[in-house]
């Protein structure tokens, strides 16, 4: 299957607008998102008993993420892999790609610029903490 779509790789790259730099961009941003996830799930306002929209649109990206083989190190041992693993518990790997040094040390914290996941911007989103998880009644929409 995958050698069918080759010829429209080009037109992906293209539309994503990704070059190299955008991409070695993105994976120094990364663990400052995952740690965006972290807190989310900390503070209760994801992962949940019971799973809302943000929890499988935030849950797939990261389970997406772990499923890459250069790339699932980066979210090894956090809980947002757990999170991913129980909300999306099977995924087809994808093999390694990425050049070695284009990928954050493990731990490394950079500043990512504000996470469009941040409480904030998830709360601007029209998604509410979860009243029976925070102990307290959603806020007015």
């Amino acid at each position: 299957m995958g050698i069918l779509l080759t010829p429209v790789v080009p037109v992906f790259v293209r539309q994503a607008g990704a070059s190299d730099e955008r991409v070695q961009r993105d994976l120094a941003e990364l663990p400052g998102l995952l740690d965006e996830v972290d807190s989310l799930l900390e503070g209760g306002v994801i992962g949940g008993e019971e799973l809302g929209a943000a929890d499988f649109q935030i849950a797939s990206s990261v389970r997406v993420l772990i499923a890459m083989g250069d790339v699932s190190r980066l979210v090894a041992g956090r809980p947002a892999e757990s999170f991913a693993r129980r909300v999306v518990p099977d995924y087809p790997e994808v093999p390694a790609a990425l050049p070695a040094d284009w990928l954050p040390a493990i731990g490394d914290k950079r500043d990512y610029g504000g996470a469009l996941l941040s409480r904030d911007r998830v709360q601007l989103a029209g998604i509410r903490e979860r009243p029976a998880l925070r102990g307290k009644q959603a806020p007015p929409a």
